[in-house]
């Protein structure tokens, strides 16, 4: 099953896939600093 939410909104030592990205400026340029960008998708064949 899959559940899509917020970063914000998962807990403590919850893990997860980024989606996508959507801050700009400035705040997206230092989370992609980070290391925090969309995984990539592949499709099945």
């Amino acid at each position: 099953m899959f559940l899509s939410m917020p970063l914000r909104h998962m807990e403590e030592n919850q893990s997860g896939t980024i989606l996508s990205v959507s801050a700009t400026g400035k705040l997206g340029r230092r989370i992609r600093d980070m290391g925090l960008c969309p995984a990539p998708r592949s499709a099945s064949p």
